[in-house]
């Protein structure tokens, strides 16, 4: 197979890393169902487990000498570290690779809860003695796009921007829909409010508008006004051209004329 082929077969295996452990657990059962599971939580890539929790021949190690596993298979799916280490007496033990993977899905349910941890509730959370480690932890968990983060080292925070969905069980669907109801409520006031304020806003433009209409009324009554006084001023002069003083001054005149020839007014 030429090199390019082979990085397309190598891309679409690792489009879903859980393919090749599914098509091995149709038929896997007891110890050697119990070894593919070990392998599954080891495997880089793999967070999330409903699929596998799903097949029949995974149910079966219920009550069955391999029945921790199913238990720690469940833990990986639905729980934190901190809850591994409660009941790590009746689990298996977890492998190098099975405790970073538990940490990294237990620093994703605590972004769950708030997108700023501080460094004291990790260190806590997942057994760390050293910030150092804590650190290179998150910086592995990035790099492995398990979650989306800044280290603030001054102030002793990992700020959560993302963080990869973990599997889902019966009893969380009701907080779910809860949590979509009252965001649903959240939208419906926003909404409220904001049709509010845009009916405001337009009758306050209407107001405006109504104000420009009747200045410019007002206007134009004014011009239409100074127009007509000038046309009046305009007829005027036509009659009279040399202007009032000049038709004053002709009647006086016209009175002595009067006088002279001995009629008086």
């Amino acid at each position: 197979m030429s090199a390019n082929g082979a990085g397309m077969t190598s891309g679409a295996s690792s489009a879903n890393p859980m393919e090749p452990f599914m098509l091995l657990a149709k038929s896997a059962k007891g110890q050697a169902m119990a070894a593919l599971i070990q392998q599954v939580l080891e495997a880089p890539g793999i967070y999330v487990f409903g699929e596998l929790l799903e097949m029949q021949n995974v149910k079966e190690l219920a009550g069955g000498a391999q029945a921790n596993f199913l238990d720690l298979l469940n833990h990986f799916a639905y729980g934190t570290y901190s809850g591994y280490k409660a009941k790590a007496s009746s689990l298996p033990p977890l492998s190098p690779a099975m405790l970073i993977k538990l940490r990294h899905l237990s620093i994703v349910s605590l972004a769950a809860e708030s997108k700023r941890l501080t460094y004291d509730s990790l260190l806590k959370e997942l057994d760390i003695s050293n910030v150092r480690e804590l650190e290179d932890l998150v910086i592995e968990g990035i790099y492995n796009g398990v979650v989306r983060a800044k280290l603030d080292q001054r102030n002793r925070l990992l700020e959560v921007e993302h963080a990869i969905g973990r599997d889902i069980q019966d009893a969380d669907i009701d907080k779910m829909i809860s949590v979509l109801g009252s965001w649903c409520d959240g939208c419906e006031t926003m909404l409220n409010t904001i049709e509010t304020r845009v009916a405001t806003a337009n009758q306050v433009k209407a107001a405006h508008c109504k104000v420009e209409e009747d200045q410019a009324k007002e206007i134009q009554q004014l011009k239409q006004a100074l127009t007509a006084a000038a046309e009046s001023n305009q007829m005027i002069d036509s009659f009279f051209p040399a202007g009032g003083q000049q038709y004053q001054k002709g009647s006086s005149s016209k009175r002595g004329r009067m006088a002279k020839f001995g009629f008086r007014k």
